[in-house]
């Protein structure tokens, strides 16, 4: 098994979907430049990173390994990815009511 295939199989066993939409969340980490990023992916969907610092300020402060999700965080990201989002990620959202 590859190393990135490793990485992927150590990411799905924290995984944490989300109660109001079809959203996971795969965890923080830093990207190639130093940036904060939080991890998501929908259901069977390539993963997919957000930088932190502006974009999403409650996952900024989320500690690595911290997997305890805030209904305000949830909303924060799917309210940035509904604005901001690709066209592919805004069309594969699915928000629960």
């Amino acid at each position: 098994m590859s190393k990135a295939a490793d990485v992927i199989k150590m990411l799905k066993k924290k995984e944490h979907q989300f109660k109001g939409s079809n959203l996971y969340f795969l965890g923080v980490g830093i990207d190639t430049n130093g940036n904060k990023i939080a991890k998501f992916s929908f259901p069977n969907g390539k993963a997919f990173s957000i930088q932190t610092l502006d974009n999403l300020p409650y996952f900024s402060k989320l500690p690595k390994d911290d997997f305890d999700i805030t209904p305000a965080m949830e909303k924060e990201v799917i309210n940035f990815i509904q604005k901001y989002g690709t066209s592919k990620q805004k069309a594969g959202l699915k928000v629960y009511k």
